[in-house]
């Protein structure tokens, strides 16, 4: 009896134990402060855990042009202030005619910084109908910029400190096969060689000439060969790609540390000649996958609005204090805040509504039915 006694009691803790490890997502339970763009508010709760860093690793708006303390090259990249070419919400991008060019990105700046999680957020934009991938596809016969022209583009590249290129990480969208082949995005390691794709037609997404944007967050595997590395995608607040099953490194030459590379537009296979614009804007690279997100719906995988919050000022376990970038987000509705956890657990959305800053109308009276 007393034997029967201890293994219930032994099961009821695995399943305490079992259940809070479960069950540990981060939950929202208020929100204080005036919500309007610029603002700042505080939001509680518990299971938030910890952001090592309130600085994400870089971050720009290019709302004042591109600040070079953030970035250590932007390559190709001019500031841009024309209002018509600005997406909702912001005054200043970051723009590039794809001329005989491979690139069209932004690299960080502290080369020293190295980590085992990456996490970035871009928005993008492609001149309507620049997007051509061509005859075939990737890899092709040269010459590629004729044969496949945009067939294998990167838009995040990490690599081991020290090495130029090799072994390297890189979230990209790719078309494979033939013309004009099945286009895919992926998460690919050139060491061990493995990677993960799922197939997605990002050639019409992209071809819309509309701003998009596209995030992605990295974790190493545990060991060599461990296969349990995470990589992750998403488009539009939509995720296009997930694996927990990443092999990111081998036995030899070892685990390395990673740091960012290049975030934009790198592809040598998309020379294209004479009026080939894109569009760069808010860029955010942070070596944790803590986070605040607002959207539009309550589930987050189904908003097709969301803007990040990348102005944070303090961080604990029960609360966090964020300042309000509305973005493209309307003011005066109904929007949801989230909570990503250091894990990339996501909170389930708390409903707000975003007010009208200074200097705008003020959101009309909520409408009271009288009965």
């Amino acid at each position: 009896m007393l034997r029967r006694k201890l293994i219930l009691l032994c099961l009821m803790v695995g399943i305490f134990f079992t259940a809070n490890n479960v069950f540990s997502a981060p939950i929202i339970s208020g929100v204080s402060g005036n919500i309007a763009d610029g603002q700042s508010i505080t939001i509680s709760g518990s299971n938030f855990s910890i952001k090592p860093s309130l600085t994400p690793h870089a971050w720009d708006d290019f709302d004042d042009g591109a600040d070079m303390t953030q970035w250590n090259s932007i390559h190709s990249l001019v500031a841009n202030d024309v209002v018509a070419e600005q997406r909702t919400g912001s005054v200043g991008n970051m723009k590039e005619n794809i001329q005989l060019s491979e690139w069209g990105n932004v690299t960080a700046s502290d080369r020293d910084v190295t980590t085992d999680t990456w996490y970035g957020s871009i928005w993008i934009k492609f001149e309507a109908g620049l997007l051509d991938t061509g005859t075939a596809g990737y890899p092709c016969a040269s010459p590629c910029n004729t044969n496949c022209p945009n067939t294998n583009i990167k838009f995040f590249r990490i690599f081991p400190e020290g090495a130029s290129n090799y072994p390297n990480h890189y979230f990209n969208f790719v078309v494979r096969g033939g013309s004009p082949g099945t286009s895919r995005v992926a998460w690919w390691s050139e060491s061990p060689g493995e990677g993960y794709e799922v197939d997605y037609d990002w050639p019409t997404l992209f071809n819309d000439g509309n701003w998009h944007n596209v995030e992605v967050s990295f974790k190493h595997a545990s060991g060599p060969d461990a296969n349990d590395g995470i990589v992750m995608g998403w488009v539009d607040g939509t995720r296009v790609l997930h694996s927990d099953t990443y092999d990111s490194y081998d036995a030899s030459p070892g685990k390395p540390a990673m740091h960012m590379s290049t975030f934009g537009w790198r592809c040598v296979t998309c020379q294209q000649e004479g009026s080939a614009w894109y569009w760069q804007d808010d860029t955010y690279v942070d070596i944790s996958l803590a986070r605040v997100m607002i959207g539009d719906k309550s589930d987050f995988n189904n908003c097709t609005q969301h803007e990040l919050q990348p102005i944070v000022t303090a961080w604990s376990d029960t609360s966090i204090n964020v300042t309000i970038k509305r973005g493209s987000l309307a003011p005066c509705e109904t929007h949801y805040l989230f909570v990503v956890d250091e894990n990339g657990v996501l909170s389930a959305g708390k409903e707000i509504k975003i007010v009208t800053a200074a200097g705008e109308a003020p959101c009309p009276p909520t409408a009271v039915e009288i009965k």
